[in-house]
């Protein structure tokens, strides 16, 4: 059974079903809308089971298209590593109503159609530039919910 540092466990953390993740982190400084993409599975070469997410406390909200974001910051985790840290951290702008439990929430659930964990820049939301970090396709859930 992997184990967390304790640094985890004053925040919410979701255990990926005691199951490994790819974490492609190269796609955040991808070149943006319908440009050629620099995601390489050949350079993945970190690795999660669990992750942590927490709000951001000093960076005001900002809107686009009338919803505000808010910064939370993502922290991903090896257990099964001798590495007492984080593998990767980032800062992810999402809806302000949503919690972290939420965020994770929505995030193991677009997980479970990938398979697989990449860190994204540069998305459009209502044909707006939303130019932050996202994961996956969970920014199709941000004029959902």
């Amino acid at each position: 059974m992997p184990m967390h540092p304790r640094t985890t466990r004053g925040r919410p953390l979701i255990l990926l079903n005691a199951k490994k993740y790819n974490l492609f982190i190269n796609n955040v400084n991808s070149p943006g809308f319908l440009k050629p993409s620099m995601f390489n599975t050949e350079r993945a070469t970190l690795t999660t089971d669990a992750v942590t997410c927490q709000r951001r406390s000093g960076p005001p909200c900002i809107e686009v298209e009338n919803v505000k974001f808010c910064c939370f910051a993502i922290k991903f985790w090896d257990g099964r590593t001798d590495n007492h840290g984080w593998v990767c951290s980032v800062d992810i702008h999402a809806p302000a109503h949503w919690e972290p439990c939420t965020f994770l929430l929505i995030f193991l659930k677009d997980l479970e159609k990938h398979e697989v964990i990449s860190l994204i820049n540069s998305y459009y939301i209502a044909g707006k530039p939303f130019p932050f970090n996202t994961i996956n396709t969970i920014h199709h859930n941000f004029l959902k919910i």
